[in-house]
């Protein structure tokens, strides 16, 4: 479960910080003051365990794209940055009761939605993969490194060891993203139970 939850360079929000989380939590406030970009960050932040989501068929960055009436994450990508300052980085930190934390990050200049379903990285550091000497981020769909100084995939440490050291320290974290859903009007309570109750 979250404990909670930051958030910088998101949508509406430059900088927030949500602490003492529990099982059910109620967001409330005038229109347009950051409610659905909360929910759309962590949806978002989910995809990085699971790209695709479940309810839907469809890529949850599409998703969190398409939702507003705009186009798909290639072509709209830019409009989830805050102020669309794409040269600053999408951050969304997850911390859990366990004590755990998961710090993901999106960058503008990835690669499009087409070749990778999520665009959200995981943050490798020195306390996960000892063996680092500089910072990495990981993809879970690709199982790839990419180092943002060199701007390269090829980091010389086994992606294959990062996913099983991820999976060994993180286990109940990445089921808690697995089992992420964003409900809104877009889905009817009909087929929301029928995915449910299959």
């Amino acid at each position: 479960m979250l404990k909670s939850l930051y958030i910088r360079n998101f949508r509406g929000i430059k900088e927030a910080e949500i602490e003492e989380l529990t099982n059910v939590n109620i967001f409330i406030g005038r229109n347009s003051v950051g409610k659905s970009s909360i929910l759309e960050a962590i949806y978002l932040a989910s995809s990085w365990a699971e790209p695709m989501d479940p309810m839907r068929g469809v890529a949850k960055a599409d998703y969190i794209i398409s939702r507003r009436g705009r186009g798909d994450w290639d072509i709209y990508k830019e409009v989830i940055w805050y102020s669309k300052d794409v040269e600053k980085d999408i951050e969304i930190v997850l911390r859990y009761v366990s004590s755990k934390e998961l710090r993901l990050k999106i960058f503008y200049e990835m690669l499009s939605i087409s070749m990778l379903k999520s665009p959200t990285w995981l943050e490798i550091s020195e306390d996960i993969i000892p063996e680092t000497l500089r910072t990495l981020y990981y993809s879970f769909e690709k199982n790839i490194l990419w180092d943002p100084e060199t701007k390269d995939y090829n980091t010389g440490v086994s992606p294959e060891v990062v996913r099983e050291r991820i999976f060994e320290r993180f286990r109940e974290e990445i089921e808690f993203l697995r089992n992420t859903v964003f409900l809104d009007d877009k889905i009817s309570v009909e087929d929301f139970e029928k995915k449910i109750w299959m």
